[in-house]
């Protein structure tokens, strides 16, 4: 009630307009990561357990899928420079396996 339907709606709006920037940033990575239809990103990495593990110890919580893939929930209060240091967290993680 707060937001109210156009408040809800610009959240939404943000949200996917930031998860669609991470995708195509994962995207550049030669990641395997789905496509988002919502404000979620699944990746996976033939070294998926150590990407977590190496982005966990960097700060990031990092959320896993029954498979194990790595799952990023893009809510209101993310910020572009948030997915910005991300981003180049995940690609510092990667370039050193």
């Amino acid at each position: 009630k707060y937001l109210g339907k156009e408040g809800y709606r610009e959240n939404v709006r943000r949200c996917m307009i930031l998860t669609m920037k991470l995708y195509d940033k994962i995207k550049t990575l030669k990641i395997n990561v789905k496509k988002p239809v919502m404000n979620i990103i699944v990746f996976n990495h033939n070294k998926i357990e150590k990407i977590a593990e190496i982005l966990t110890m960097k700060g990031w919580t990092i959320s896993r899928t029954r498979k194990g893939e790595i799952r990023l929930v893009i809510m209101p209060h993310v910020s572009e420079d948030s997915i910005n240091k991300f981003v180049i967290d995940l690609e510092d993680v990667i370039k050193d396996l």
